[in-house]
């Protein structure tokens, strides 16, 4: 499990991150900047989609809608746009450290919802 949510996290990375920003500092409004709690809920409610969809991949199960369908019913759930998603992913990038330790924090969430059960957390 780690070490799939860990593929996911590169993926995410490079996936979000296709314009070339090594020389500009992004830059974002305090109030659009999103919590680090609520960063960790959405980030790990977006590598269970990446995840379901690979394992249904992988058995031959064709989604029934483009990926963004459910990256959008994340955004929903969030109240937040790809847009301000985004924005945030470039922030957070800025620092690596801090951005790993948002990351730790999603790892510790996906185990222990594995270990109590979807239902129960």
């Amino acid at each position: 499990m780690k070490n799939l949510v860990l593929l996911l996290v590169v993926f995410l990375l490079f996936s979000c991150g296709s314009r070339d920003k090594s020389a500009e500092k992004v830059r974002i409004s305090q109030d659009s900047i999103i919590s680090k709690d609520l960063l960790v809920l959405l980030l790990a409610d977006i590598h269970l989609v990446d995840a379901a969809l690979l394992l249904n991949r992988n058995k031959g199960i064709k989604p029934d809608h483009d990926i963004n369908f459910y990256y959008n019913g994340v955004f929903q759930k969030y109240r937040i746009s790809k847009r301000r998603f985004e924005q945030n992913l470039d922030y957070w990038k800025q620092n690596p450290e801090e951005f790993g330790k948002v990351y730790e924090e999603v790892i510790a969430y996906l185990s222990k919802r594995r270990s109590l059960g979807s239902d129960q957390y």
